[in-house]
Parts: C-alpha cells; structure tokens; sequence
C-alpha cells in the first residue's frame, strides 16, 4: 500500500485503502506497507499492528541501507516480508537479506515524479543490480514492450503503473503479455 507524500501510518488509518487490502488477502495477494525506517519508529509500528491490519511485510523507501534493514527487522516479525525502494545505477556493497528490491527508474519517466529521478537507469544497471542483488523487481517507465527486456536483464517481476491500471482490454492484454514473458524467462541464480 503506498501513496505519494502520504505516511504508512496515515495508510493504516485509512478505512476504504484496508478494505482494499482486505479483499487483496482474501484473493491471496500479500500486502506490503510502504513507508520509511522513521515511520516505524516514529510511530512505533509493531508486528502486532500490522498483523491486526492485514499487513505481510513492508517496503522500506529511500535507498535503505544495512543500518536501515537491522531497524526495521528488528521491529517486525521473522516471517515479515521486507522489501526496499531503491534508485542509481550502481548497486550497493552490502550483504543484507532484503526480501526484494524495487528498482526504479528502469526508463524514462514523463513527466518525473517528484524528488523521484525521471531518466531511466536502464537495462545495462538494471543487469548489473540483478547480478549483485537477488529478488529484484523492475519498475519505472515499464509498459507492456519493456517487460522481456527487463526479464532479459534478470528482474525476477515487473511493476508499472501503466501495465496494471487503463482501460480493462488493454490491462487484461498487458498481463496475458506480462504472463508468457515470465513463463518464458530464466530464473537467476543467486546461490
């Protein structure tokens, strides 16, 4: 669950966004909170309030780093999923056992979103995030020609406003494509 410019405690608190949630739970979806280590803190989000909320995990934004995971594992439960935003395209030196990384942006974004970067990174970073980093998902600037090449480079999934939102015949066409592409892609490695 995210929001632009909107905290994940502010989420929580938002009754028609966890009915939302609650009916992606009964469908099998895990739902993820996006929010920063000083909302977790700050706010003091336990397991216990993210379990009563429905909540399976969350995505830490603003390119965390290892300091950045031991707060938020340290407050979650083991069997939390947790994942990060990241942008750049030189992946960092660490070892930490994110769940995933969200790397964006993958191409050019029009117009920018924010403070977020509106030039694209590429597939050439993109490759050289996968080869690093395990359970990385491609975002940004991705639409339905862009998820072979992004699969190509090792992302493991595919996230893009473009491809799940529109008109019901294209998003429909958008996962038929998204479907076969991962069914055709090689899993990485990471061992």
């Amino acid at each position: 669950m995210r929001r632009a410019r909107t905290s994940g405690a502010i989420l929580l608190r938002d009754k028609p966004l966890m009915q939302f949630a609650a009916r992606c739970r009964e469908a099998g979806a895990s739902v993820l909170l996006s929010c920063t280590v000083q909302e977790i803190q700050r706010h003091r989000l336990s397991a216990a309030q993210l379990v009563a909320a429905g909540i399976d995990g969350v995505q830490v934004k603003g390119d965390p780093g290892p300091d950045a995971f031991e707060a938020v594992s340290g407050a979650l439960r083991d069997d939390f999923i947790i994942g990060r935003s990241m942008h750049g395209t030189v992946p960092p030196e660490e070892d930490v056992p994110w769940s995933y990384t969200a790397l964006a942006p993958i191409f050019d974004l029009s117009p920018s979103t924010g403070d977020k970067p509106g030039v694209g990174i590429g597939t050439d970073a993109l490759r050289r995030w996968c080869d690093r980093v395990p359970r990385v998902f491609a975002l940004g600037g991705v639409g339905r020609e862009e998820i072979v090449p992004c699969l190509a480079a090792g992302a493991i999934g595919i996230a893009g406003i473009r491809l799940f939102f529109g008109e019901p015949a294209d998003v429909v066409d958008n996962m038929a494509a998204l479907a076969h592409a991962i069914d055709a892609s090689t899993p990485r490695d990471h061992s």
